[in-house]
């Protein structure tokens, strides 16, 4: 059983510090993305999961409650029940340090409870509804979100510099959700909230981009003598 990414050999130092903590709770020992889990329990399951995990590719046959079987023969191929990339937290737990998020995402693999970081007075039940997606690019994401009441949205995408989120227009702040992933506060209502790549280079760049096309503006107007 492979892990998430697609091929890392050569990109290891791309890989997020947290990465290798987080996965070697589905093998209980070192972390090699170059290779296969030897087993996984019930447990592990809870854990991909949580992680957003919706397929599982294995080279032999799975019986673990919460698998639903796609493809049943060599290699097979797993449907992960309730395993979504995005979702609406039913319940918050906020902590003080990576190493409690991860803790607690390590001992309640399920995926009742998200634990959000530097989220002061978050604390306490989630909010139903419903999530619809708009856009799915590399640089950016967008989805329409119908909340009950004030709740946390959560993005199974990693968390790092440079994305910015936004609900209807109006920058909000990300915050880490179970020590990898991403979560923004959605009041009630019909909301679009979308996360955009625009790390500061990015910024930097079209500043003196436009300030350069307004200098060559200036030198281009005639003088008038």
């Amino acid at each position: 059983m492979r892990w998430g990414l697609r091929d890392v050999r050569g990109y290891e130092s791309l890989l997020l510090a947290r990465v290798p903590a987080f996965y070697s709770s589905l093998t209980g020992g070192h972390f090699d993305p170059h290779q296969f889990f030897s087993s996984l329990d019930q447990r592990g399951l809870l854990l991909l999961r949580r992680a957003g995990c919706s397929l599982l590719l294995s080279p032999v046959r799975l019986n673990l409650t919460g698998l639903e079987t796609v493809k049943n023969q060599f290699p097979y191929l797993y449907r992960i029940q309730g395993g979504h990339r995005v979702s609406l937290a039913s319940q918050i737990l906020t902590v003080s340090s990576p190493q409690e998020a991860l803790e607690h995402v390590r001992s309640h693999p399920d995926i009742g409870t998200v634990t959000l970081e530097d989220a002061l007075g978050a604390s306490g039940p989630g909010s139903q509804g419903q999530i619809f997606w708009l856009e799915d690019e590399p640089d950016r994401v967008a989805l329409r979100v119908q909340i009950k009441d004030e709740g946390w949205l959560v993005l199974r995408d990693s968390f790092a510099q440079g994305w910015v989120a936004r609900v209807n227009g109006l920058p909000v702040p990300i915050k880490r959700a179970d020590y990898l992933f991403r979560a923004v506060r959605v009041p009630a209502g019909d909301h679009q909230v979308t996360f955009d790549y625009e790390p500061s280079s990015f910024r930097w760049g079209l500043a003196l981009s436009c300030f350069a096309m307004v200098a060559l503006g200036l030198v281009m107007i005639p003088s008038r003598s």
